[in-house]
Order: structure tokens, then C-alpha cells, then sequence
């Protein structure tokens, strides 16, 4: 597959995905002026609501943060000191033309 075709698909699913997050804030935002009225916003404090928005992203993210932590110990546990093997995974999967290195 060339550098451009990469570029292309990235650039796709990228676009993809800003389209896909403007559709479900739509979605979201139509199903709150349904259920709470099409003005709400403008007397709600959403300030605050913001406020608790980001302490659950807080927990969201300890609790990711947690599964990671769990997953890099079962991939020590497997791996050891020998590492992960590194073909075709980490940064270097996704640079076009870059060489794959081996560590088995």
C-alpha cells in the first residue's frame, strides 16, 4: 500500500470520526430539547453540569488507567524481560514506509 493510499485512509476515518461525534452531540442534543424543552440550556447552569461532566471523565480515566495498568502487568507476566515484540505494533504500525523491527 503506498504512503498516499495511508494517508488517504487516515485522513478517511478521521473524517469519519469528526462526523460520527457531530451526529451524536446532534442526536444528544435533540433527545435533551425533547425531554427538558428546546431553551433549557439557557437557564440551566451548565457550568456546573460541565463540572460534573469532567469528575466522571476523572473516574473514566483512573478507571482506564487501571485496565492499562493491569494489561502492561499480564504483558510483563507473558513477556518478561524480553519485552513485547514490537513487529507490527507501538508507533512504527502506523508510519508508512518505516522499517518493522523484529525483537523475537
Amino acid at each position: 500500500m503506498s504512503v498516499d493510499m495511508v494517508k488517504q485512509q487516515v485522513a478517511d476515518l478521521i473524517e469519519e470520526a469528526s462526523g460520527e461525534f457531530d451526529r451524536l452531540c446532534q442526536e444528544r442534543h435533540e433527545r435533551g430539547a425533547e425531554k427538558y424543552g428546546p431553551l433549557k440550556f439557557l437557564t440551566a447552569n451548565t457550568l456546573e453540569e460541565a463540572m460534573e461532566e469532567v469528575l466522571d471523565l476523572g473516574n473514566y480515566a483512573r478507571y482506564t488507567y487501571i485496565r492499562l495498568y493491569m494489561l502492561n502487568a499480564q504483558l510483563d507476566e507473558k513477556f518478561g524481560d524480553s519485552g513485547i515484540p514490537t513487529q507490527n505494533i507501538g508507533p512504527m504500525a502506523f508510519t508508512p514506509n518505516m522499517p518493522r523491527v523484529d525483537n523475537t
